[in-house]
């Protein structure tokens, strides 16, 4: 997910604060030779699965955290299990009153950052068994509709028993120190629903992300049996199919969507609220190739993607909702 820069914003923090304990569990693990640069890399994939309680630095909202974190694809890369590595992967994290939680983990394992001279020493350089990194997400679902798409901004700690030939596995310690971030009621923020950060299968249809509706259409233009997160190559998102209508939450400015083709260019086409077309634009970069097509207005509240070939994802959209005087 991306915004509009954080000096553009008003907003509202509450602290997040938790202890980790869970299990690291091994799925693969293969080297990968690179001939050019004379190296071999250590690729691995885990399932972690953790349990969040809250630490004393917790806020009210932040007790709503209380549950369950999980990365079903957590993926590094190494120069042995033992060594520096680096990690990246999605997440679901739900807790209380219907509350879940989407985005990605990515950092750096098996470092110290706490060591001398700017800390006491309670780590070195090349510290075995340790994961940290940055959790990035939003609320996608809460009993709260004010807690839907706020922003969790984290930093985390991980324990664990590494490994040289599969990375790590067992038990899982830890500690999440970060913030929950909600943009100030009456100013909506400008938000991004990333499908490349999804995991790949079925969904609902319509489907409904952070407030937005899409709905998929098959060539005989009825609506599809469900949606689709696919991989195509390098790219990951939402089948369009034949056609994908958006229904956005709030009256927009502006909406964009990321688009990759295999076959003929979709068209993107967006619509006011009072029913006017605002604008309509077609891919022009050819096939296997992102693009991004951005349509303005004054109070766009629904776009559509025609795709006559099929071929093509979704990548990503953004919306930007309409400012009123004096917000």
């Amino acid at each position: 997910m991306s915004r509009a820069p954080l000096v553009d914003r008003i907003v509202c923090l509450s602290e997040l604060s938790k202890d980790l304990e869970g299990s690291l569990r091994p799925v693969e693990a293969v080297r990968e030779k690179c001939r050019p640069l004379r190296c071999v890399t250590l690729e691995t994939l885990h399932q972690l699965d953790l349990r969040v309680s809250g630490h004393a630095c917790d806020s009210s909202l932040g007790k709503l955290f209380d549950g369950q974190l999980n990365s079903l694809q957590l993926v590094h890369k190494y120069k042995d299990g033992e060594r520096r590595g680096v990690h990246e992967g999605t997440f679901r994290w739900r807790g209380q009153a219907g509350v879940l939680a989407t985005g990605t983990l990515q950092g750096i394992t098996n470092a110290g950052t706490h060591r001398e001279p700017a800390f006491a020493g309670c780590q070195r350089c090349d510290e075995r068994g340790v994961m940290e990194g940055m959790l990035l997400g939003a609320i996608v679902r809460a009993e709260d509709p004010k807690l839907i798409g706020c922003e969790v901004r984290a930093a985390y700690r991980l324990r664990f028993d590494p490994s040289r030939d599969e990375g790590g596995s067992g038990g899982v310690r830890g500690t999440l120190e970060g913030a929950l971030v909600c943009d100030c009621a009456g100013r909506p923020p400008d938000t991004c629903i990333d499908f490349s950060a999804f995991p790949v299968g079925a969904g609902p249809n319509p489907r409904v992300e952070q407030g937005v509706g899409f709905t998929v259409y098959d060539f005989a233009g009825a609506p599809a049996p469900g949606t689709q997160v696919r991989s195509r190559g390098t790219f990951t998102g939402l089948d369009v199919l034949n056609m994908t209508e958006i229904t956005l939450p709030m009256p927009c400015a502006a909406v964009e969507v990321t688009l990759m083709t295999e076959a003929q260019p979709a068209q993107f086409e967006a619509f006011e609220s009072g029913g006017g077309s605002a604008g309509a634009v077609s891919m022009t970069v050819g096939q296997q190739v992102a693009e991004t097509l951005r349509l303005t207005g004054t109070a766009i509240d629904r776009a559509v993607i025609t795709a006559r070939a099929n071929e093509t994802l979704l990548l990503s959209l953004c919306f930007y909702p309409a400012r009123q005087p004096g917000r």
